[in-house]
């Protein structure tokens, strides 16, 4: 066993406060990317802070979607907008 693989398995916390998809795989993702990040500049405040930012444009995007799906239904019903001639 090698010196990254004995530091991960130190790194784990017990059976009964991980689940299997923790351990499998968000563990080794975060794990990665801590030892990535860990001879730069960047702190653990920044990654959270950017991962904020991340999840709150994940989020726009989907909203974005939600709207303009919306929209388009309503269009649809509402005027028969966008309808393909020959199927009405």
């Amino acid at each position: 066993m090698n010196e990254n693989d004995k530091e991960y398995q130190s790194s784990l916390k017990s059976l009964e406060t991980e689940n299997i998809v923790d351990r499998k795989f968000y563990r080794p993702i975060g794990f990665y990317f801590a030892k990535l990040l860990s001879h730069t500049k960047v702190t653990p405040n920044m990654v959270t802070i950017l991962s904020i930012f991340v999840g709150l444009g994940g989020g726009v995007v989907f909203y974005a979607y939600a709207i303009q799906s919306w929209v388009g239904r309503c269009r649809y019903y509402l005027f028969g907008v966008g309808q393909y001639h020959g199927l009405h």
